[in-house]
């Protein structure tokens, strides 16, 4: 899901879409994936609500993550 958002498909209907799951799930995956750090916002665009990666995962160290 991580690596969808970066690409750009950040809609919660085509993540849920693509995944095959529902956008109640979407919005689960989304919330644990900002509980480990990540900073994902919702912004509008057009009709749809997308998300978006806003910076890099920081690792232990406190410095930003290079992997992707």
């Amino acid at each position: 899901m991580l690596q969808m958002i970066r690409d750009g498909e950040g809609s919660a209907d085509v993540l849920a879409a693509k995944l095959g799951v529902s956008m109640a799930t979407v919005a689960r995956g989304i919330s644990a994936l900002r509980d480990r750090g990540n900073d994902i916002q919702a912004v509008r665009s057009g009709t749809r609500w997308c998300y978006t990666l806003q910076r890099k995962n920081k690792g232990k160290s406190g410095n930003e993550s290079t992997s992707h």
